[in-house]
């Protein structure tokens, strides 16, 4: 324990000056104190205190990667003999045994996976479940794993219950991969029950506890490492590019999953505080001594002896954060969450500096805290403090996958199929629709051929509303639709009559699913109007406010999510040629036509997908462009039947018309 004693640097109350970023509001600091009495909320309370050099060793200061190595093992030492104890060195084997999987979850955007992991030695053996959703549209993909410490509803694999602390399909619709675990399968949150777990079966029951024997976070973190050993055995994926995600207790483990484990490419602690990414040291929130006697089985028991003495602690939070170097780090946390103490986890974070300055990494100083909701970015390392309480919530994983995206310099470019009125029946004014029937066929068929991210499909399915036998045509071959490949409808005319009522939408409904909704998929937010009911909304009753309504509401989730592409799908073109032309059968309103058009310009809109021509039409009215895509079924004029590749980069969208006959083989995005 001596030979790891590092040297200290003072860091006195002057050096941590608050700045121009976050701080403490001075009521959630008041609310605090009282709910907490008997701790510290005051930052001129916090007092001076010093932490050790990770990079000082009695041989000398560390200066390069390679002398790097050796002290980072000595370090990884201190933590597991102090902090968080050492796994028994058991021989064990594994066992993977997939017990649930649909290749179609989340109407097909996804693969679930259900996974027991079993783990024996000699006739002793536990189990624990892994959960994993899989991009169909991106194999192999990169992962985010959450160590789950809340209830299982969380991450529920039928998607029935859906919970921000566990967005699998927002994740996916990046192009990420989400897997979870319960932490308490392999240790109980429980002081009386945690060694009911996997420590029952590696464990020597015969002999008494050592002061660095492991405990609950040590077992989390372990079952971490046993989740990455089954993902380097599946090839959908990217095994090389894994973050491990905890929030709160769970990010306690998932930062010691990440220093223990080196496989893991990414580690992400939201709202971990003491015991965590917060400075032990620093006096502000929750201590050591607090959390020891309340949680005593989280730790080794040597770690509550360090109570009140903290000073005498070989290490601090930092250089637990520093083990993560050369890998990615990312810290997350809360506006009102001053238990977790969020100064402390940024601090914390910032004097882990000089270990990936060995890396060339630039340093973050004390006073870099950012403000409220501005992520802090800088090289392998990120940080921010939300709005909000403690919690893992969307914004928060949206900001890792940002970070991801950036760090993993993941190519966000991907295309997708536009066909537009396939409309049963028009070949023959309805008396048959063999036709149509031919030229679906072959398109679905390409489709499945050239694997798009997903499929939509702008209006008029049918010719005649209501036709059963033109409805079940459609059906019957958009079924034969991969189903990995997520393919949306869209309402036409056709579809629910030229002058929709309730009673026709609510047909189209019963048979088709939605007429407008919202869908995301990586960095493209797209948005489906029922246009029929904009074009005449006489007869709708209150559906046309109600969906002016909805639209609004769905543009400002839509710019709130950051998402570079926010892109409308609908049946008729705003406009064929020229935003100011005159009405006509083929375009909107005019006095309905400039408001919308403004409310998309507002919401930061460039591209509006239609169909209804039955021929092609690229029209821009600014930044605004209005793409109107030929039919898959009949065309009209000298027009002829085809399907419209649109490529999604972060820089832009681009598309091509191909007609039936003259489709390429494959799609290049980049």
């Amino acid at each position: 324990m001596n030979r790891i004693r590092a040297l200290l640097v003072a860091l006195p109350v002057a050096v941590i000056a608050q700045g121009n970023g976050w701080h403490a509001n001075p009521e959630v600091v008041r609310r605090t104190s009282q709910q907490q009495a008997g701790f510290n909320y005051d930052e001129a309370s916090v007092g001076s205190y010093t932490l050790p050099d990770a990079l000082a060793t009695a041989r000398g200061r560390i200066r390069t990667t390679d002398e790097w190595r050796k002290r980072r093992g000595d370090v990884l030492e201190s933590f597991r003999a102090n902090v968080y104890g050492r796994v028994p060195p058991t021989p064990r084997q594994s066992r993977f045994d997939v017990i649930a999987e649909d290749p179609a979850a989340m109407s097909g955007a996804a693969t679930l996976r259900r996974i027991a992991i079993t783990t024996i030695r000699g006739t002793r053996q536990h189990r624990f479940e892994l959960t994993l959703f899989v991009p169909n549209a991106r194999r192999p993909a990169p992962l985010f794993l959450l160590l789950n410490n809340r209830p299982a509803t969380n991450t529920d694999p039928t998607r029935k219950e859906k919970s921000g602390f566990w967005p699998a399909e927002e994740m996916i619709a990046r192009g990420y991969g989400i897997a979870a675990l319960q932490v308490g399968e392999l240790a109980p949150d429980d002081k009386d029950k945690f060694r009911d777990g996997i420590m029952s079966v590696l464990d020597d029951s015969s002999k008494p506890r050592a002061p660095d024997a492991w405990s609950a976070l040590a077992a989390w973190a372990w079952g971490a490492s046993r989740a990455m050993d089954y993902f380097e055995t599946d090839p959908r994926v990217d095994a090389k590019h894994v973050a491990v995600v905890g929030h709160s207790r769970g990010g306690k483990a998932a930062l010691w999953a990440g220093a223990e484990d080196e496989r893991f490419a990414l580690v992400i602690s939201n709202e971990s505080g003491e015991g965590g990414a917060a400075l032990t040291r620093r006096n502000f929130g929750e201590t050591l001594g607090r959390i020891t006697t309340t949680f005593p089985h989280w730790f080794a028991d040597r770690y509550k002896s360090f109570a009140g003495r903290e000073t005498d602690l070989p290490v601090d939070q930092h250089m637990l954060i520093g083990l993560m170097a050369p890998r990615a780090v990312y810290v997350a946390s809360a506006d009102e969450d001053l238990w977790s103490d969020p100064r402390g986890e940024f601090l914390s974070l910032a004097a882990s500096s000089p270990v990936f300055a060995l890396w060339g990494d630039p340093s973050i100083g004390a006073a870099d805290m950012p403000g409220l909701g501005q992520p802090l970015v800088s090289g392998r390392r990120a940080y921010h403090v939300r709005r909000g309480t403690h919690n893992l919530t969307t914004y928060d994983w949206a900001r890792f996958a940002d970070f991801a995206d950036r760090i993993w310099q993941r190519s966000s470019a991907f295309f997708f199929l536009q066909f537009s009125d396939p409309q049963f029946g028009m070949f023959t004014d309805n008396k048959d629709f063999a036709e149509e029937t031919a030229n679906f066929e072959f398109a679905i068929a390409t489709a499945n051929r050239l694997r798009p991210a997903f499929l939509i499909v702008t209006g008029d399915l049918v010719n005649k509303p209501g036709d059963a036998a033109q409805i079940a045509e459609y059906r019957r071959i958009a079924a034969k639709l991969d189903r990995s490949i997520p393919l949306y409808n869209v309402a036409g005319n056709h579809d629910v009559e030229n002058v929709p009522t309730p009673e026709s939408v609510a047909a189209y409904i019963k048979q088709f699913g939605a007429d407008h909704y919202s869908f995301r998929h990586s960095t493209l937010y797209g948005i489906v109007l029922d246009s029929s009911i904009i074009h005449s909304p006489d007869n709708t009753g209150a559906l046309a406010s109600e969906q002016e309504q909805w639209l609004r509401t769905e543009l400002t989730k839509a710019r709130q999510s950051g998402a570079p592409h926010i892109v409308i799908f609908q049946h008729h073109p705003w406009f064929l040629k020229d935003s100011g032309e005159e009405d006509q059968y083929f375009n909107i309103p005019k006095i309905r036509r400039g408001m919308f058009l403004e409310l998309f310009r507002s919401a930061g809109v460039k591209y509006l997908f239609s169909g209804h021509y039955h021929r092609n039409s690229i029209a821009r009215d600014g930044d605004i462009e209005m793409i109107t895509t030929g039919p898959v079924g009949k065309p009209l004029g000298d027009a002829k039947s085809g399907i419209r590749v649109v490529t999604v980069k972060d820089d832009g969208i681009t598309h091509r018309y191909y007609e039936l006959g003259e489709i390429p083989n494959q799609i290049a995005v980049n």
